[in-house]
């Protein structure tokens, strides 16, 4: 048997870093004192974040709740899409990404994004949004 070196190529660290920064921004907040909403939202705000939704979870997920955020990834104006889920004990949150898996949340969470961005040239054009 023979051990498989791992390079470190093989990893884009920067993808990975805006989940890391939302992880530890969210492991501070007291979530049983400020509640799932608030915690998240303090988190996204010290790191220029954007909350997209937030649903309940599809029972038998083993959690309470899901929320879509964006996150700014870098200087370019992109951005990662992730979800956080409230565990079924109210206290514990875990981060994702929703472009890996298959996640009907995170299929929602790119269509909002996309929305969204629509609703954005609109504004900079100085048009009025198409309301639906």
């Amino acid at each position: 048997m023979q051990a498989q070196q791992v390079l470190q190529d093989d990893f884009d660290f920067s993808d990975a870093l805006e989940t890391i920064e939302l992880e530890l921004a969210l492991q501070v907040q007291d979530v049983s004192k400020l509640g799932f909403d608030a915690a998240v939202d303090v988190a996204l705000t010290s790191l220029g974040g954007q909350l997209l939704f937030r649903l309940p979870a599809t029972p038998g997920e083993n959690v309470v709740a899901v929320a879509a955020v964006s996150m700014p990834t870098g200087e370019d104006g992109g951005r990662k899409l992730l979800l956080v889920k409230l565990g079924e004990d109210g206290e514990t949150m875990q981060v994702e990404d929703a472009a890996s898996g298959n996640n009907p949340v995170a299929d929602l969470a790119c269509s909002m994004a996309g929305l969204l961005d629509t609703f954005d040239v609109s504004t900079a054009r100085e048009e009025e949004p198409i309301l639906l």
